[in-house]
Protein backbone atom coordinates (compact mmCIF):
# COMPACT_ATOMS: atom_id res chain seq x y z
CA UNK A 1 0.00 0.00 0.00
CA UNK A 2 2.93 2.30 0.74
CA UNK A 3 4.24 1.88 -2.81
CA UNK A 4 0.78 2.22 -4.40
CA UNK A 5 -0.03 5.43 -2.53
CA UNK A 6 3.27 7.10 -3.37
CA UNK A 7 3.16 5.98 -6.99
CA UNK A 8 -0.28 7.57 -7.33
CA UNK A 9 0.96 10.71 -5.54
CA UNK A 10 3.95 11.27 -7.84
CA UNK A 11 2.03 10.32 -10.98
CA UNK A 12 -0.66 12.90 -10.13
CA UNK A 13 1.99 15.63 -9.70
CA UNK A 14 3.63 14.87 -13.05
CA UNK A 15 0.33 14.47 -14.91
CA UNK A 16 -1.01 17.79 -13.61
CA UNK A 17 2.28 19.46 -14.57
CA UNK A 18 1.99 18.11 -18.10
CA UNK A 19 -1.64 19.27 -18.46
CA UNK A 20 -0.76 22.72 -17.09
CA UNK A 21 2.03 23.13 -19.65
CA UNK A 22 -0.42 22.31 -22.45
CA UNK A 23 -2.85 24.86 -21.05
CA UNK A 24 -0.13 27.50 -20.94
CA UNK A 25 0.60 26.97 -24.63
CA UNK A 26 -3.03 27.85 -25.38
CA UNK A 27 -3.61 30.87 -23.15
CA UNK A 28 -0.22 31.93 -21.68
CA UNK A 29 -2.01 32.35 -18.38
CA UNK A 30 0.54 33.73 -15.87
CA UNK A 31 -0.94 31.65 -13.05
CA UNK A 32 0.24 28.44 -14.73
CA UNK A 33 3.98 29.15 -14.42
CA UNK A 34 4.13 29.26 -10.59
CA UNK A 35 1.67 26.35 -10.44
CA UNK A 36 4.02 24.14 -12.46
CA UNK A 37 6.87 25.32 -10.22
CA UNK A 38 4.83 24.31 -7.16
CA UNK A 39 4.15 20.85 -8.61
CA UNK A 40 7.75 20.17 -9.66
CA UNK A 41 9.19 21.55 -6.41
CA UNK A 42 6.87 19.29 -4.42
CA UNK A 43 7.75 16.32 -6.62
CA UNK A 44 11.48 16.87 -6.11
CA UNK A 45 11.06 17.47 -2.35
CA UNK A 46 9.26 14.21 -1.69
CA UNK A 47 11.01 12.29 -4.47
CA UNK A 48 14.26 11.76 -2.62
CA UNK A 49 12.49 10.88 0.62
CA UNK A 50 10.48 8.27 -1.26
CA UNK A 51 13.56 6.86 -2.98
CA UNK A 52 15.50 6.51 0.26
CA UNK A 53 12.55 4.85 2.03
CA UNK A 54 11.91 2.60 -0.95
CA UNK A 55 15.56 1.55 -0.99
CA UNK A 56 15.48 0.64 2.71
CA UNK A 57 12.17 -1.21 2.42
CA UNK A 58 13.11 -3.33 -0.58
CA UNK A 59 16.82 -3.78 -0.01
CA UNK A 60 17.95 -1.49 -2.80
CA UNK A 61 21.13 0.48 -2.27
CA UNK A 62 20.22 4.06 -1.40
CA UNK A 63 21.85 6.89 -3.37
CA UNK A 64 24.63 8.72 -1.53
CA UNK A 65 23.67 11.87 0.33
CA UNK A 66 25.00 15.09 -1.17
CA UNK A 67 27.19 17.36 0.97
CA UNK A 68 24.13 19.50 1.76
CA UNK A 69 20.52 18.43 2.23
CA UNK A 70 18.20 19.84 -0.43
CA UNK A 71 14.77 18.69 0.74
CA UNK A 72 14.11 21.87 2.73
CA UNK A 73 15.27 24.30 -0.01
CA UNK A 74 12.98 22.49 -2.45
CA UNK A 75 10.03 22.84 -0.08
CA UNK A 76 10.76 26.58 0.16
CA UNK A 77 10.80 26.81 -3.65
CA UNK A 78 7.43 25.03 -3.81
CA UNK A 79 5.94 27.36 -1.19
CA UNK A 80 7.26 30.44 -2.97
CA UNK A 81 5.56 29.30 -6.18
CA UNK A 82 2.38 28.45 -4.23
CA UNK A 83 1.94 32.00 -2.94
CA UNK A 84 2.60 33.45 -6.40
CA UNK A 85 -0.03 31.08 -7.80
CA UNK A 86 -2.55 32.38 -5.26
CA UNK A 87 -1.78 35.97 -6.23
CA UNK A 88 -2.33 35.43 -9.95
CA UNK A 89 -5.32 33.10 -9.80
CA UNK A 90 -7.23 35.07 -7.18
CA UNK A 91 -6.72 38.46 -8.94
CA UNK A 92 -5.55 40.03 -5.69
CA UNK A 93 -3.76 42.81 -7.59
CA UNK A 94 -7.13 44.28 -8.52
CA UNK A 95 -9.39 43.24 -5.63
CA UNK A 96 -6.92 43.46 -2.74
CA UNK A 97 -3.71 45.31 -3.73
CA UNK A 98 -2.40 45.23 -0.16
CA UNK A 99 -2.81 41.45 0.00
CA UNK A 100 -1.23 41.14 -3.44
CA UNK A 101 1.82 43.06 -2.21
CA UNK A 102 2.02 40.78 0.85
CA UNK A 103 1.81 37.59 -1.23
CA UNK A 104 4.67 38.79 -3.43
CA UNK A 105 6.78 39.60 -0.37
CA UNK A 106 6.05 36.20 1.21
CA UNK A 107 6.93 34.44 -2.03
CA UNK A 108 10.22 36.32 -2.31
CA UNK A 109 10.97 35.56 1.33
CA UNK A 110 10.73 31.82 0.67
CA UNK A 111 13.04 32.12 -2.32
CA UNK A 112 15.51 33.97 -0.08
CA UNK A 113 15.14 31.22 2.53
CA UNK A 114 16.50 28.76 -0.02
CA UNK A 115 19.87 30.48 0.02
CA UNK A 116 19.69 31.08 3.77
CA UNK A 117 19.08 27.38 4.48
CA UNK A 118 21.97 26.30 2.26
CA UNK A 119 24.25 28.87 3.92
CA UNK A 120 23.30 27.74 7.43
CA UNK A 121 23.91 24.11 6.46
CA UNK A 122 27.35 24.98 5.10
CA UNK A 123 28.40 27.08 8.11
CA UNK A 124 26.56 25.57 11.09
CA UNK A 125 25.47 22.13 9.94
CA UNK A 126 22.21 20.50 8.90
CA UNK A 127 20.95 20.09 12.49
CA UNK A 128 20.93 23.85 13.05
CA UNK A 129 19.28 24.41 9.66
CA UNK A 130 16.59 21.91 10.59
CA UNK A 131 15.89 23.76 13.85
CA UNK A 132 15.38 26.99 11.93
CA UNK A 133 13.16 25.16 9.47
CA UNK A 134 10.97 23.94 12.35
CA UNK A 135 10.52 27.54 13.50
CA UNK A 136 9.55 28.54 9.96
CA UNK A 137 6.93 25.77 9.87
CA UNK A 138 5.41 26.91 13.16
CA UNK A 139 5.19 30.52 11.93
CA UNK A 140 3.86 29.46 8.53
CA UNK A 141 0.75 27.72 9.87
CA UNK A 142 -1.07 30.77 11.34
CA UNK A 143 0.15 32.89 8.40
CA UNK A 144 -1.49 30.53 5.90
CA UNK A 145 -4.75 30.54 7.86
CA UNK A 146 -4.80 34.35 7.95
CA UNK A 147 -4.05 34.62 4.21
CA UNK A 148 -6.77 32.09 3.44
CA UNK A 149 -9.31 34.16 5.37
CA UNK A 150 -8.25 37.36 3.60
CA UNK A 151 -8.39 35.79 0.15
CA UNK A 152 -11.80 34.25 0.85
CA UNK A 153 -13.21 37.77 1.18
CA UNK A 154 -12.25 38.40 -2.46
CA UNK A 155 -13.46 35.10 -3.91
CA UNK A 156 -16.07 35.49 -6.65
CA UNK A 157 -15.78 32.68 -9.19
CA UNK A 158 -16.26 28.94 -8.76
CA UNK A 159 -12.68 28.19 -9.82
CA UNK A 160 -11.46 30.54 -7.08
CA UNK A 161 -13.58 28.68 -4.53
CA UNK A 162 -11.90 25.47 -5.65
CA UNK A 163 -8.54 27.06 -4.88
CA UNK A 164 -9.80 27.92 -1.41
CA UNK A 165 -10.98 24.34 -0.86
CA UNK A 166 -7.61 23.00 -1.98
CA UNK A 167 -5.73 25.44 0.25
CA UNK A 168 -7.89 24.44 3.22
CA UNK A 169 -7.06 20.77 2.57
CA UNK A 170 -3.38 21.72 2.47
CA UNK A 171 -3.58 23.56 5.80
CA UNK A 172 -5.34 20.62 7.48
CA UNK A 173 -2.59 18.33 6.23
CA UNK A 174 -0.04 20.75 7.65
CA UNK A 175 -1.43 19.96 11.11
CA UNK A 176 0.19 16.52 10.79
CA UNK A 177 3.59 18.15 10.24
CA UNK A 178 3.26 20.30 13.36
CA UNK A 179 2.02 17.43 15.55
CA UNK A 180 4.88 15.26 14.32
CA UNK A 181 7.28 17.92 15.60
CA UNK A 182 5.58 18.03 19.01
CA UNK A 183 4.34 14.49 19.63
CA UNK A 184 5.75 11.13 18.67
CA UNK A 185 2.98 9.52 16.67
CA UNK A 186 2.37 6.43 14.63
CA UNK A 187 1.23 5.70 11.08
CA UNK A 188 -1.92 3.70 10.52
CA UNK A 189 -3.73 2.33 7.46
CA UNK A 190 -1.43 3.52 4.70
CA UNK A 191 1.97 4.75 5.67
CA UNK A 192 2.48 8.41 4.72
CA UNK A 193 -1.30 8.87 4.55
CA UNK A 194 -2.79 8.68 8.07
CA UNK A 195 -0.97 9.78 11.24
CA UNK A 196 -2.29 9.26 14.78
CA UNK A 197 -1.07 11.10 17.86
CA UNK A 198 -1.69 10.37 21.55
CA UNK A 199 -3.47 13.10 23.51
CA UNK A 200 -5.08 13.26 26.98
CA UNK A 201 -8.41 12.62 25.22
CA UNK A 202 -7.20 9.60 23.27
CA UNK A 203 -5.55 9.22 19.87
CA UNK A 204 -6.13 12.01 17.34
CA UNK A 205 -5.78 10.93 13.72
CA UNK A 206 -5.21 13.35 10.82
CA UNK A 207 -4.17 12.75 7.25
CA UNK A 208 -0.57 13.35 6.23
CA UNK A 209 0.50 16.51 4.41
CA UNK A 210 0.92 14.39 1.27
CA UNK A 211 -2.82 13.73 1.24
CA UNK A 212 -3.46 17.46 1.68
CA UNK A 213 -1.14 18.20 -1.26
CA UNK A 214 -2.89 15.58 -3.37
CA UNK A 215 -6.31 17.08 -2.61
CA UNK A 216 -5.17 20.62 -3.26
CA UNK A 217 -3.47 19.64 -6.55
CA UNK A 218 -6.74 18.08 -7.73
CA UNK A 219 -8.65 21.25 -6.79
CA UNK A 220 -6.00 23.54 -8.29
CA UNK A 221 -5.92 21.63 -11.59
CA UNK A 222 -9.71 21.66 -11.79
CA UNK A 223 -9.70 25.40 -11.08
CA UNK A 224 -7.10 26.05 -13.78
CA UNK A 225 -9.09 24.00 -16.29
CA UNK A 226 -12.21 26.05 -15.60
CA UNK A 227 -10.20 29.28 -15.84
CA UNK A 228 -8.69 28.25 -19.20
CA UNK A 229 -12.13 27.36 -20.48
CA UNK A 230 -13.36 30.85 -19.60
CA UNK A 231 -10.36 32.47 -21.28
CA UNK A 232 -10.82 30.44 -24.45
CA UNK A 233 -14.59 30.90 -24.60
CA UNK A 234 -14.16 34.66 -24.38
CA UNK A 235 -11.89 34.77 -27.41
CA UNK A 236 -13.56 36.40 -30.43
CA UNK A 237 -13.15 34.17 -33.51
CA UNK A 238 -11.18 35.94 -36.24
CA UNK A 239 -13.75 35.09 -38.90
CA UNK A 240 -16.37 37.31 -37.19
CA UNK A 241 -16.19 40.55 -39.16
CA UNK A 242 -18.83 43.25 -39.36
CA UNK A 243 -19.12 46.99 -38.85
CA UNK A 244 -17.45 48.56 -35.89
CA UNK A 245 -19.72 48.43 -32.85
CA UNK A 246 -19.91 52.19 -32.48
CA UNK A 247 -20.98 52.54 -36.15
CA UNK A 248 -24.07 50.36 -35.74
CA UNK A 249 -27.12 52.59 -35.21
CA UNK A 250 -29.67 50.78 -33.07
CA UNK A 251 -31.39 52.07 -29.95
CA UNK A 252 -31.06 48.77 -28.05
CA UNK A 253 -27.38 48.33 -28.90
CA UNK A 254 -26.72 51.95 -27.99
CA UNK A 255 -28.21 51.25 -24.56
CA UNK A 256 -26.00 48.19 -24.26
CA UNK A 257 -22.94 50.23 -25.22
CA UNK A 258 -23.79 52.94 -22.71
CA UNK A 259 -24.04 50.30 -19.99
CA UNK A 260 -20.78 48.64 -21.05
CA UNK A 261 -18.99 52.00 -21.06
CA UNK A 262 -19.64 52.28 -17.33
CA UNK A 263 -18.46 48.74 -16.58
CA UNK A 264 -15.75 48.17 -19.18
CA UNK A 265 -12.91 48.19 -16.64
CA UNK A 266 -14.43 45.40 -14.51
CA UNK A 267 -13.09 41.98 -15.34
CA UNK A 268 -15.64 40.40 -12.99
CA UNK A 269 -18.52 41.92 -14.99
CA UNK A 270 -21.00 39.22 -16.02
CA UNK A 271 -23.85 38.87 -18.51
CA UNK A 272 -26.62 38.68 -15.85
CA UNK A 273 -25.59 42.18 -14.74
CA UNK A 274 -25.93 43.44 -18.32
CA UNK A 275 -29.36 41.80 -18.62
CA UNK A 276 -30.46 43.42 -15.35
CA UNK A 277 -29.25 46.78 -16.63
CA UNK A 278 -31.37 46.31 -19.77
CA UNK A 279 -34.37 45.19 -17.64
CA UNK A 280 -34.44 41.89 -19.52
CA UNK A 281 -33.77 38.28 -18.74
CA UNK A 282 -30.43 36.75 -19.73
CA UNK A 283 -32.15 34.72 -22.47
CA UNK A 284 -33.88 37.80 -23.89
CA UNK A 285 -30.62 39.77 -23.87
CA UNK A 286 -28.74 36.96 -25.59
CA UNK A 287 -31.45 36.58 -28.24
CA UNK A 288 -31.67 40.31 -29.07
CA UNK A 289 -27.90 40.75 -29.36
CA UNK A 290 -27.63 37.62 -31.51
CA UNK A 291 -30.42 38.81 -33.82
CA UNK A 292 -28.90 42.26 -34.29
CA UNK A 293 -25.20 41.40 -34.54
CA UNK A 294 -24.80 37.68 -35.19
CA UNK A 295 -22.60 37.50 -32.08
CA UNK A 296 -23.15 35.86 -28.76
CA UNK A 297 -23.36 38.28 -25.84
CA UNK A 298 -19.93 37.20 -24.61
CA UNK A 299 -18.41 37.83 -28.04
CA UNK A 300 -20.16 41.19 -28.32
CA UNK A 301 -18.84 42.33 -24.93
CA UNK A 302 -15.31 41.18 -25.77
CA UNK A 303 -15.44 42.88 -29.18
CA UNK A 304 -16.51 46.08 -27.46
CA UNK A 305 -13.54 45.82 -25.08
CA UNK A 306 -11.08 45.13 -27.92
CA UNK A 307 -12.34 47.99 -30.08
CA UNK A 308 -12.03 50.35 -27.12
CA UNK A 309 -8.48 49.11 -26.64
CA UNK A 310 -7.78 49.68 -30.36
CA UNK A 311 -8.97 53.28 -30.08
CA UNK A 312 -6.87 53.84 -26.96
CA UNK A 313 -3.77 52.49 -28.72
CA UNK A 314 -4.25 55.15 -31.39
CA UNK A 315 -5.43 58.07 -29.27
CA UNK A 316 -3.46 57.76 -26.01
CA UNK A 317 0.11 57.25 -24.83
CA UNK A 318 -0.89 54.77 -22.14
CA UNK A 319 1.14 51.58 -21.87
CA UNK A 320 -0.28 48.37 -23.29
CA UNK A 321 -0.73 46.96 -19.78
CA UNK A 322 -2.62 50.08 -18.70
CA UNK A 323 -4.88 49.87 -21.74
CA UNK A 324 -5.62 46.20 -21.13
CA UNK A 325 -6.41 46.97 -17.50
CA UNK A 326 -8.68 49.87 -18.53
CA UNK A 327 -10.82 47.63 -20.75
CA UNK A 328 -11.15 44.80 -18.24
CA UNK A 329 -8.13 42.53 -18.85
CA UNK A 330 -6.15 41.83 -15.70
CA UNK A 331 -3.67 39.53 -17.45
CA UNK A 332 -1.48 41.17 -20.10
CA UNK A 333 -0.98 37.85 -21.92
CA UNK A 334 -4.74 37.29 -22.15
CA UNK A 335 -5.25 40.80 -23.52
CA UNK A 336 -2.47 40.41 -26.09
CA UNK A 337 -3.72 37.00 -27.26
CA UNK A 338 -7.35 38.13 -27.59
CA UNK A 339 -6.33 41.33 -29.42
CA UNK A 340 -4.10 39.49 -31.88
CA UNK A 341 -6.72 36.81 -32.45
CA UNK A 342 -9.23 39.43 -33.55
CA UNK A 343 -7.12 42.14 -35.23
CA UNK A 344 -4.36 39.89 -36.58
CA UNK A 345 -1.65 41.88 -34.79
CA UNK A 346 -0.60 42.16 -31.18
CA UNK A 347 -1.17 45.50 -29.39
CA UNK A 348 2.55 46.21 -29.60
CA UNK A 349 2.63 45.52 -33.34
CA UNK A 350 -0.50 47.60 -33.88
CA UNK A 351 0.96 50.57 -32.03
CA UNK A 352 4.22 50.32 -33.93
CA UNK A 353 2.31 50.15 -37.22
CA UNK A 354 0.25 53.22 -36.28
CA UNK A 355 3.40 55.14 -35.38
CA UNK A 356 4.98 54.19 -38.71
CA UNK A 357 1.88 55.28 -40.66
CA UNK A 358 1.77 58.60 -38.80
CA UNK A 359 5.43 59.21 -39.58
CA UNK A 360 4.92 58.45 -43.29
CA UNK A 361 1.89 60.76 -43.42
CA UNK A 362 3.91 63.58 -41.88
CA UNK A 363 6.77 63.07 -44.35
CA UNK A 364 4.37 63.12 -47.30
CA UNK A 365 2.76 66.32 -46.02
CA UNK A 366 6.16 67.96 -45.81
Amino acid sequence: MFLIFNTFFFTALLFCSFVAVLQWRQTHDRAIVPYVGYLLGTFAHYGRQFWITYAVEFGVEAPPDPPLQWNTPLSYAALGCYFLFLKYLMNTRRDAPGLSFLLIRISRSFFLLIGANILVQALLGSAKADQIHQMVQILLFPLMIWILIQIWKNTYFFYQKLVMIGSTALIIGFVCVLMTRLVEGRHDWIRDAICCFPTPWGDVCVYHLKVGILLDVICFSWALTLRQKILLQNAVPRYIQFHKISDVKDSFLEEVQAFLEKRIGEESFRIPELAAGMHLSVAQTNRKIKEKTGLTTEQYVLKYRLEKAFDMLQDTDKSIREIGFAVGFREAAHFSNAFKRYFGKSPREMRKNNASNASNTQENAE
